[in-house]
């Protein structure tokens, strides 16, 4: 998956001179929580919340959408949050929709 965008579908359509109707269009979640990541440094943990983690959750988001629909030309309203319920509950919400190629009869 090469492109993930904030933009929205119909934006991304104008901008490639393409139609939303040449598109399936599929809402996309992926949910983390990035336990593994973590690090104890002078016996207090490392919040998983730091820009690496960020951009790791996202990197595993794209991996995600690229396995389970591999024909999905584009991510768009791509939005990401985490949530810390507690010191050891982290969760990382990645959603947008992807926007599959339609079979041309």
């Amino acid at each position: 998956m090469e492109k993930i965008l904030t933009a929205s579908a119909a934006e991304y359509c104008a901008s490639e001179g393409k139609n939303l109707s040449d598109y399936k269009l599929k809402g996309v979640f992926v949910v983390v929580s990035p336990t593994e990541s973590r690090a104890r440094q002078d016996e207090k943990l490392i919040s998983p919340l730091l820009t690496r983690e960020v951009y790791l959750q996202a990197r595993h988001f794209a991996e995600q959408i690229s396995k389970n629909h591999p024909d999905a030309e584009v991510v768009t309203n791509y939005n990401e949050s985490a949530v810390q319920n507690s010191q050891y509950d982290v969760r990382f919400y990645a959603r947008g929709t992807a926007l599959i190629p339609r079979k041309k009869p």
